[in-house]
């Protein structure tokens, strides 16, 4: 990949993770769409407490071909800049090399291997090293309806689910028509249930999403200053509307 590009890669990936954290923390980033990235910065001494990091982890999807992975980020910033790494540092976490980006360190996993489990990743620069130990949340999952199963329409749909304790209810659970959405209110949702609204949805194939946001706490990084961290967890299935 062309520098340039890695360059997008990674200052993308650091600002995502930080606005991702400042606004579950209720705070702001202070990064606007119009504002440019910060620019990189390349750091005389690169070991371990040099630096901040930030840790963001995408578990599952909204399709087949992404619900059963993972995506870890690992965002690397000094005094708000994304540190371009120019002596072979590099970071493996439960064994698996991470690819290198300025700014970013980020690996794909099988959702499965690290839900719920601990996850130890390790940096090296040069002679020195520090690990950073994370407890993943386990993925979300939907209990009912299941995979393919026709589903009534009605003014309460019911949805349960598997969500990680750890965190929040799911805000976002959707379900989807051909032609129509229907969003459940907060006041409608629970860390084990959901009921919304799908008796405007027209029959057909559709689809249920739910999403949950956790913040990652208890990282164990003794070598580096205070690393924060968040997941985003996302799941869904295919059902058929009748």
């Amino acid at each position: 990949m062309p520098e340039e590009s890695r360059n997008m890669v990674g200052r993308l990936a650091g600002a995502l993770a930080f606005a991702a954290l400042a606004a579950a923390c209720g705070g702001s980033s202070g990064l606007t769409s119009s504002q440019p990235a910060p620019s990189p910065v390349i750091l005389a001494d690169t070991s371990p407490g040099r630096f901040q990091v930030s840790v963001f982890v995408s578990m599952g999807g909204y399709d087949r071909t992404s619900r059963d992975s993972a995506t870890l980020d690992i965002n690397v910033t000094a005094g708000g800049h994304p540190i371009r790494f120019t002596r072979n540092e590099g970071v493996t976490c439960n064994g698996t090399a991470l690819t290198r980006f300025v700014g970013a360190f980020e690996g794909t996993f099988p959702l499965d291997g690290i839900s719920g489990k601990a996850m130890t990743c390790e940096y090296v620069s040069g002679t020195k090293s520090a690990s950073v130990t994370l407890a993943m949340p386990r993925k979300l999952r939907i209990l009912t309806p299941r995979e393919g199963e026709a589903v009534s329409r009605g003014a309460r749909t019911d949805i349960t689910y598997d969500a990680d304790p750890s965190g929040a209810p799911p805000w976002g659970v959707v379900a989807i028509s051909a032609d129509a959405k229907a969003s459940a209110l907060p006041m409608n949702t629970t860390s084990t249930h959901s009921a919304l609204d799908t008796s405007t949805f027209t029959p057909g194939p559709g689809s249920i999403a739910l999403t949950q946001q956790v913040i990652l706490r208890g990282i164990l990084a003794p070598a580096f200053r205070p690393v924060t961290g968040m997941a985003n967890l996302m799941t869904s299935i295919q059902v058929v509307w009748r």
